[in-house]
């Protein structure tokens, strides 16, 4: 049983309502997180936990102990709802038998308020609990459709958590894509949040308006260009028609908020749209007095430069779609908090020089199509799996990785990286083979797995010291991982969840329980997936001591000689395990570069 003192629920309540704020929509009361417990007495937090945990008898021994049965948490929510949010329909049915009532909802303003057991199922993604309480409305509020009915919104609250079934359902209960709230909010505005493309081409093939503007002057590809990392969301509602120099009444472009918040791959595909940079003016046509004689013809304009398959010659001032740079600097590497793990201490200073890294790990489907071109091309044996196609491929060894990033780097146009000898002169592509130092152009614009120093400096995101990519603590709102850990042992102080296991809108079928890259927020580099969801393979050999010796500028690892059990390093943890790994700091040290298992994926660099 999970009980919380009084302190550590404010600072859960806390890190969630940041969350909600930096991560949501304005009005955040679109999206309902599962990261609270109650601050009050002993026997209300056991009552809300039996609810939310499906524990069914200890709900019974407590309304038989006089319990009221509509109690609420200091947040204005009942237990009702806390069942429904879990799906946790035992606990429902006899709430319901015994009077609970379903039309509670919350208090907290800050939060947000009028949240009811029926939109808390409709978060979770329970359609048969979601059907059943809307079965008990009165007619009154099934017709309701103002934005703040039933059926409105239910719709935000199902597109903003990603139930598109339950979107449909509300559909079909009167919902409107277009119905605007006091602030002139749009489903569409807030759907931004749920970082999933078919959400987005769900309401836009339903009507949703583009040219909509909030009360703020917030046009829906503000909302998408701020979260421009998924590239796709931004095309999707430029192809709809936006003003792609929409500005706020604070006078920001979707340009400029790309670039606040770091989405070089929306800012990319904006400008390529014609978007207009801060200082600049859309040129206007001049008024060019006749010559006094016909000029002579113009020479024809050269033809433009050939495509290429994917991401363009990095230049200066150029960032490839999909990538982020990662500035030249020094950072602190190690773990700054006290702990014993020998291998990440001492902490130590280290200059890294400029590079580019994938913002999301290797998809399912970028995977199978360099695999496609590689076998194509004399790569054998490039093996590996994903749950599905936007979810981070797995089951691939170390060896399978690197080849892939000569496979990618030769599909694209790019000096391949990785040799099968020191003399640099066959390039890696079949077999296993532990290369060395010596066998890799580092100074090629191939890509290439990233240095255990480069993975760390771009995880912390330009920050030293934190323990997470955002923060010191963690829960389920900022990333894919099993709280508790898989053997169920004792729970890290910072693991703040309120519930233990995964995630539960990613348990769905067998594991793994991986989730879609971009599920969660993006650290302050714009990558995401640093802590979580699937290991990154990088290029280091696992030598314990290592820190004790490493060179401070641009480290590579040791030797294979010098290698500890003869591993490669993982890092940033997975779905399959618990906090303590997906700490910036933590090493994974125990596998060896032909293993493969379904939490282990990686993500590219290349020079800058």
């Amino acid at each position: 049983m999970l009980i919380l003192t009084a302190q550590r629920s404010k600072i859960v309540r806390a890190v969630a309502l940041l969350a909600l704020i930096s991560g949501a929509a304005t009005e955040a009361h679109a999206v309902i997180r599962d990261a609270r417990i109650p601050a009050t007495d002993a026997r209300m937090i056991k009552w809300i936990t039996a609810a939310r945990d499906g524990d069914v008898a200890t709900v019974k021994t407590l309304v038989q102990g006089g319990m009221d049965i509509n109690a609420r948490d200091d947040n204005g929510d009942p237990a009702l709802s806390w069942a429904a949010y879990h799906g946790r329909k035992d606990v429902v049915d006899y709430l319901l038998e015994r009077g609970a009532d379903a039309t509670l909802k919350n208090t907290s303003g800050r939060w947000g308020a009028n949240h009811t057991p029926l939109l808390y199922a409709a978060a979770g993604g329970h359609r048969d609990l979601v059907q059943r309480f809307y079965d008990g409305l009165d007619p009154k509020a099934k017709a309701d459709k103002s934005f703040d009915g039933v059926a409105n919104f239910g719709l935000r609250v199902a597109a903003a958590n990603r139930r598109v079934e339950l979107m449909d359902f509300f559909l079909r209960h009167g919902a409107d894509v277009n119905v605007t709230s006091a602030a002139g909010r749009t489903a569409l505005m807030e759907a931004t949040v749920s970082l999933d493309e078919k959400v987005i081409q769900w309401l836009l093939e339903r009507g949703g308006d583009v040219t909509v503007r909030d009360r703020e002057g917030v046009t829906a590809l503000h909302e998408a260009a701020r979260r421009g990392w998924r590239t796709e969301m931004v095309r999707l509602i430029l192809d709809k028609g936006a003003d792609i120099n929409a500005r706020t009444a604070k006078g920001e472009t979707p340009l400029a908020w790309a670039r606040q918040s770091g989405a070089n791959g929306a800012v990319t595909l904006l400008l390529s749209r014609g978007a207009v940079a801060e200082g600049e003016t859309k040129p206007a046509a001049k008024k060019v007095p006749p010559p006094k004689t016909p000029p002579p013809a113009p020479s024809p304009s050269p033809p433009p430069p050939a495509t290429r398959l994917a991401a363009p010659t990095v230049t200066a001032g150029a960032v490839p779609a999909g990538m982020a740079l990662i500035p030249a600097g020094k950072f602190k590497m190690g773990d700054p908090f006290e702990r014993e793990a020998s291998d990440q201490v001492p902490v130590h200073t280290v200059h890294v020089s400029a590079f580019l890294i994938d913002r999301q790990k290797v998809t399912g489907t970028l995977w199978n199509e360099v695999r496609s071109w590689g076998q194509a091309h004399g790569y054998t044996d490039l093996s590996a799996t994903a749950k599905a196609a936007d979810h981070p491929v797995h089951s691939l060894t170390w060896y399978d990785a690197v080849k892939w990033c000569n496979a990618r780097s030769e599909k694209e146009g790019l000096t391949p990286v990785y040799y099968t000898g020191p003399n640099r002169d066959t390039v890696y592509r079949t077999g296993k083979r532990d290369i060395a130092n010596d066998c890799v152009r580092w100074e090629a614009d191939g890509y290439r797995l990233p240095t255990e120093a480069e993975w760390e400096k771009a995880a912390r995101g330009g920050v030293d010291g934190r323990r997470f990519p955002w923060g010191d603590t963690i829960t389920h709102q900022q990333a894919n991982y099993n709280s508790g850990g898989r053997s169920g042992g004792q729970v890290p102080s910072y693991d703040l969840n309120p519930t233990r296991g995964n995630p539960p809108q990613f348990t769905a079928g067998k594991e793994p329980y991986t989730s879609p890259v971009g599920s969660f927020p993006p650290n302050d580099y714009g990558l995401g997936d640093m802590a979580g969801n699937a290991w990154d393979w990088v290029w280091d050999w696992y030598r314990r001591d290592y820190y004790r010796v490493s060179p401070n500028t641009d480290p590579k690892g040791p030797e294979q000689a010098q290698a500890t059990d003869g591993a490669k390093v993982l890092r940033g943890g997975s779905w399959y395990f618990g906090a303590d790994l997906l700490r910036c700091s933590m090493r994974g040290n125990n596998r060896v570069p032909d293993t493969r298992t379904q939490n282990i994926g990686f993500r590219c660099v290349r020079r800058r």
